[in-house]
């Protein structure tokens, strides 16, 4: 498998490019070598690429042929309320390893908050999820508020005519059958924080017609309710 590089800006027709200081750390500790073909990652496409030099301490790729990242026909959006510790960029990597498309870190009445650098150990966890994977797309990422998050997409979805589902993970919910999801053009599930989520986002997500799900019949940390369901959506988008 090739190494794979990073940049935060979408890979264009200029033959050559410069990758940050950190990537450029990353192929030091790699030991690249002149010549060596490489997997340069953009915000909406990749290219195969060939290191040339070090260039005033920065690395400096020379692009061969680019490719558009590969889409699912149902979309998979993940909304994790954001949890304790270093949980979230376990999460976070264990979601791009999975294939969802899209993972949003959201504050809930019963989550903890949204600091900086929790911003910036997520976005380090997605790109060592990507380097270790063989996936050839990069998930969009988003911090956000829950509420407004779910608002947004009705908003959306009402406006573009989407023919969207949005799940939420409850330990008191039925099993239900999952098997259509491939109808749908976008599929979110909601994964709440430890102390779960307050009466008053229960009867959100129930005047908005969301569909509550459970897992499995015990109760599940944050983490591995997380985990469980992306595989289990990812698993099933994947048929159609």
């Amino acid at each position: 498998m090739k190494i794979r590089v990073f940049t935060d800006k979408k890979i264009s027709n200029e033959n050559e490019i410069l990758l940050s200081a950190e990537e450029t750390k990353y192929l030091k500790i790699m030991r690249v070598k002149a010549n060596e073909k490489l997997e340069l990652f953009g915000a909406d496409n990749y290219a195969n690429a060939e290191f040339l030099q070090f260039n005033n301490n920065l690395a400096k790729l020379k692009i061969l042929d680019k490719c558009l990242y590969k889409k699912n026909k149902t979309q998979l959006t993940a909304i994790q309320c954001i949890t304790e510790f270093h949980k979230p960029e376990l999460i976070a990597q264990k979601f791009t390893e999975l294939g969802i498309d899209e993972i949003v870190f959201v504050e809930s009445d019963k989550s903890k908050k949204i600091n900086a650098v929790k911003k910036l150990r997520i976005m380090r966890a997605v790109i060592e999820g990507i380097r270790q994977c063989r996936r050839y797309s990069q998930p969009a990422l988003v911090f956000a508020n829950l509420k407004e998050y779910l608002l947004n997409i009705i908003s959306n979805s009402k406006k573009n005519d989407h023919n969207n589902n949005i799940f939420v993970l409850s330990p008191d919910a039925k099993f239900l059958n999952l098997d259509n999801i491939g109808c749908y053009d976008n599929v979110y599930f909601i994964i709440g924080p430890e102390s779960g989520f307050s009466n008053d986002e229960y009867a959100f997500f129930k005047n908005n017609n969301f569909s509550e799900f459970s897992i499995n019949k015990n109760i599940l940390r944050a983490e591995t309710s997380a985990i469980a369901a992306a595989a289990i959506f990812g698993l099933l988008a994947s048929k159609f």
